[in-house]
């Protein structure tokens, strides 16, 4: 097994079975640098840095929130706003753990907060941190986020607002474990009302979208650095798509330039991408232009054949 860096094309022998590979940056000095993560079972994630040839340097020092793991990491997610950074993992006896770290301080106080739980029966297969805030204006705040949970057996479950709460508000995904194991998941607003769906793919060939339900009804407050999210605990499937072949791999994005997010789904026989109907498209495109006011002033002024002089700002 060869861990190859794409710049240099150095070959790496791996003396250990490797899980998941990511990268994230660590504060060297005063400046970020970007490292490959890669978690083994060897109960060690491995650390690459492109300042020392890419070779194996020892995680402890630059994230101690990974210290202590009862057993092999098989799922890691890293995410990291100015120089804090969270950390979730999943681990092949189902332990989790989240933690927030303080990047500028030393080794020993650098771990602000750190939840642990086994609440999950089986390895972990699928994690992935995400907000239901609008990151158009400012990025959403640490302890807003809320962290997907798969595993090999056990439904797919949603915890909310980890770093505030930790594992102790949850809920679950209906039908989740019924397709085999979940094998990964993501977020994203896959129906444009602003608000992330969440999609599961799963061995047993199906693709799951769920609307997790934030918003009025008989909730649930829960707080947040900003305020709070309001869950009502429901949370509704709202549509599932059958491959030919298992689902390893999802990915939401405009992979074909035409201003509207695919859903690219890795299975093992190939690549399938999810479009939508562009009947369905233009059907919202027009009842949103609709709505606005200006453009109602617009066509009420061409109609009566005067001619606009401030112009339509678009």
């Amino acid at each position: 097994q060869h861990f190859k860096s794409t710049e240099d094309w150095n070959a790496l022998d791996l003396k250990f079975t490797p899980f998941q590979l990511t990268h994230t940056e660590i504060l060297v000095g005063e400046k970020l640098e970007t490292v490959f993560l890669l978690p083994g079972d060897d109960f060690v994630v491995h650390v690459y840095r492109e300042t020392l040839g890419f070779s194996d340097d020892s995680s402890e020092p630059w994230f101690p929130e990974l210290r202590g793991v009862p057993s092999s990491i098989t799922k890691l997610e890293v995410f990291r706003r100015d120089y804090q950074r969270v950390t979730a993992l999943g681990c092949q006896s189902g332990y989790l753990k989240c933690s927030l770290v303080d990047m500028t301080r030393s080794e020993e106080t650098c771990v602000l907060k750190s939840f642990c739980s086994e609440v999950v029966d089986g390895p972990i297969t699928c994690l992935h941190l995400f907000t239901c805030e609008s990151s158009s204006v400012h990025a959403p705040e640490l302890d807003s986020y809320h962290l997907l949970v798969g595993s090999a057996i056990e439904l797919g479950v949603v915890f909310l607002n980890i770093i505030r709460l930790g594992f102790s508000h949850s809920v679950s995904l209906p039908h989740s474990s019924a397709h085999d194991s979940i094998m990964c998941g993501l977020s994203g607003d896959l129906n444009w009302d602003g608000r992330p769906e969440l999609l599961l793919g799963t061995y047993g060939k199906e693709i799951l979208a769920y609307e997790l339900d934030t918003h009025g009804g008989s909730s649930t407050a829960v707080g947040t650095g900003n305020g709070t999210c309001t869950c009502t605990g429901g949370v509704e499937c709202l549509w599932r798509h059958s491959l030919a072949h298992p689902v390893l791999a999802l990915w939401h994005g405009d992979i074909t330039r035409d201003g509207l997010g695919e859903v690219v789904a890795l299975s093992t026989r190939g690549l399938h991408i999810l479009q939508h109907d562009l009947s369905e498209a233009c059907a919202v495109l027009t009842s949103r232009l609709e709505e606005k006011p200006f453009l109602t002033d617009a066509s009420s002024s061409m109609g009566d054949g005067k001619k606009d002089t401030e112009g339509t700002r678009w």
